[in-house]
């Protein structure tokens, strides 16, 4: 397994909406379930790393996941949001949801 081209080229497409000019984007095997993606943000450029676990994800889930990391990379830091929650559990973190699904509605 590795990174598409696809989800690539929508990194590249996404990031002027975060105001980032530039990031890495690596693949590792680690045999581990978690966790499956992060980012190092005091590289330069930021490097994100995605594993086997983020690969098996469906697109819509390994993109949110994506944004999870780039939303890090803009100072966000984990907690409550209003009515959404910014986790570091996939399945509780539903304001990476909220901003990937407004990101494909085209409402940023």
């Amino acid at each position: 397994m590795s990174i598409l081209k696809s989800d690539r080229e929508w990194l590249r497409k996404v990031m002027p909406y975060f105001g980032i000019k530039a990031v890495a984007i690596d693949y590792v095997e680690t045999g581990r379930k978690w966790p499956d993606c992060w980012i190092e943000i005091n590289r330069r450029p930021p490097l994100i790393t995605v594993t086997q676990e983020w690969a098996r994800q469906n697109k819509d889930e390994r993109r949110k996941r994506i944004v999870h990391e780039l939303l890090h990379l803009k100072g966000l830091r984990h907690g409550k949001k209003g009515r959404f929650v910014y986790h570091t559990k996939p399945e509780l973190d539903n304001y990476s949801v909220m901003v990937y699904q407004d990101m494909v509605r085209g409402k940023v």
